[in-house]
């Protein structure tokens, strides 16, 4: 028979269905409540969007001044260290480790993160190296004419002008007071770049000036160089006659002089006698005419009375004489370490009569000199092994392209024996732009 009566509810089912409904109970209330309150609910929500929003704005302020300012650093009276500013990299540090990068590198760098770009900049920009043979250099010239913040950190400028017309008017820009090394290597002839570039505020505060082959054309030129107040170093090629020039200007500070005339001229015992005497390193380069006569005993009269304090001296010349008469040069200076003479200007008589406080030597040698001294220079090593030499250095730069340089190996051999730094250089463009000649 079948039992009319329903089957008993489980008792989960039925808790089930209590809070089904309280929960239900509860939607239509705050339904209820929020229809009868949205105004107050949509001001509240609007408050915590703002909220929200300013408190990301400040610490993303803060993470840019932390990377920007160096880690300030409280010590109190406990002991103890507080650090105001945490950041990845201190700017200054990062900024120093990056310098000592070679500059194609520094792009790669700066490529790294947003801090290591800021810290690059400045040792990207402070040398800068101008070829108007580059194609790369109209970018270089909008890029200082459109970004002026980046002029104050231009240091050192090396250009090197072309024979085509060059755009040098972005130099006027350069601050006053940033720019301490200025080097500059014209070719072509027909602009006369100097007498505007030489007018720029910049060059005034040059510490260190270095102009070649064409770009001082004239006497005036010559003299504005010597009238920089404030230079340590100053090396100057001329191609016109000077002899003219009676009196120059001495900055205080100038210690280095190195000159390059077409021909010997009396104008070099006129600098002697105005600035000889503040002198530490003086080279003297002659592209023909050397000395003669009473010419070369003049000279060594100017050198003894001038620049006896001399430390490093250099005699050089592309055309030589037949009879050396450099062989007695070292005994003027009794303070000289570094000497640099020219093929044919010296013999073995001046290595057998080295004086020994003289530390760094350079032999120039032709191929048109019937024998390179070998047997004094290995005696002048031989000295040195001994102790009655100071030499640590020795250097035989060959003028000839297709040189030999296996009869110098066994030089090269003997200074290694004994602690003596070695080198044989073939001249090269390359050499020569490192100031070889």
């Amino acid at each position: 028979m079948y039992n009319d009566k329903s089957p008993p509810v489980d008792a989960e089912a039925a808790s089930g269905r209590d809070l089904l409904q309280t929960t239900l109970m509860l939607m239509r209330g705050c339904m209820q409540y929020l229809t009868s309150h949205y105004r107050s609910v949509w001001m509240l929500m609007s408050c915590v969007t703002h909220i929200c929003t300013r408190i990301r704005r400040v610490v993303f302020h803060e993470h840019r001044e932390a990377v920007i300012e160096p880690c300030i650093e409280d010590h109190s009276t406990t002991g103890g260290l507080i650090t105001t500013r945490q950041q990845p990299w201190n700017m200054d540090t990062l900024g120093h480790i990056l310098s000592y990068l070679p500059t194609p590198d520094l792009p790669k760098a700066a490529a790294v993160s947003w801090e290591w770009a800021l810290a690059a900049r400045a040792p990207l920009y402070a040398h800068i190296s101008f070829d108007t043979d580059l194609d790369n250099a109209s970018l270089l010239i909008k890029t200082i004419r459109e970004c002026p913040h980046l002029l104050p950190l231009i240091h050192s400028i090396s250009m090197r002008i072309g024979l085509d017309r060059a755009d040098v008017e972005w130099l006027q820009l350069l601050p006053a007071d940033t720019v301490h090394t200025f080097e500059v290597d014209q070719w072509g002839i027909e602009d006369d770049l100097a007498t505007s570039i030489l007018r720029a505020s910049f060059i005034r505060n040059v510490r260190h000036l270095s102009c070649r082959h064409r770009f001082i054309q004239n006497c005036e030129q010559l003299k504005t160089c010597f009238a920089l107040p404030k230079l340590e170093s100053l090396r100057l090629w001329t191609s016109f006659p000077v002899d003219e020039i009676q009196s120059i200007s001495v900055p205080p500070k100038l210690t280095c002089l190195h000159l390059s005339l077409f021909n010997y001229s009396l104008f070099v015992l006129r600098v002697l006698a105005a600035l000889g005497y503040q002198l530490e390193e003086f080279g003297l380069f002659l592209d023909y005419k050397h000395p003669v006569g009473k010419q070369i005993p003049e000279l060594f009269n100017a050198f003894e009375t001038h620049i006896r304090h001399l430390r490093r001296f250099s005699y050089r010349s592309i055309h030589y004489l037949r009879k050396p008469y450099l062989d007695s040069i070292p005994h003027l200076f009794p303070s000289l370490e570094a000497l640099h003479v020219g093929p044919g200007t010296y013999s073995f008589s001046l290595l057998n009569n080295l004086p020994s406080h003289i530390r760094h030597i350079r032999l120039d040698h032709d191929y048109s000199i019937p024998q390179f001294p070998f047997k004094a220079v290995k005696n002048l090593i031989s000295r040195a092994g001994r102790g009655e030499s100071q030499l640590e250095s020795l250097a035989i730069y060959l003028r000839w392209d297709d040189s030999d340089t296996k009869p110098y190996t066994s030089l090269g051999d003997m200074c290694k024996k004994r602690g003596i730094d070695f080198e044989v250089k073939i001249w090269t463009t390359w050499v020569q732009s490192e100031g070889f000649y």
